[in-house]
């Protein structure tokens, strides 16, 4: 971050849910479209928009069995 007031509060929004913490970590969130809010202490705030899609499946074949 460079500029603002601290404390900061971070917030995260989708059409289902809204989530907020001082410390801008955001765990296992599903797939979708959020915009993350952060605001410091004098309410001065920057938005922006992320679109978090679902990760491409990982795919294993085995070649061979090895007993060791």
């Amino acid at each position: 971050i460079s500029g603002g007031t601290a404390p900061f509060v971070y917030t995260i929004r989708s059409a289902q849910d809204t989530l907020s913490n001082g410390i801008g970590h955001f765990g296992q969130l599903p797939s979708g479209q959020y915009t993350l809010e952060l605001q410091d202490a004098n309410g001065c705030a920057n938005y922006r928009d992320y679109l978090i899609e679902d990760p491409t499946l990982l795919e294993l074949k085995l070649l061979s069995d090895t007993i060791i």
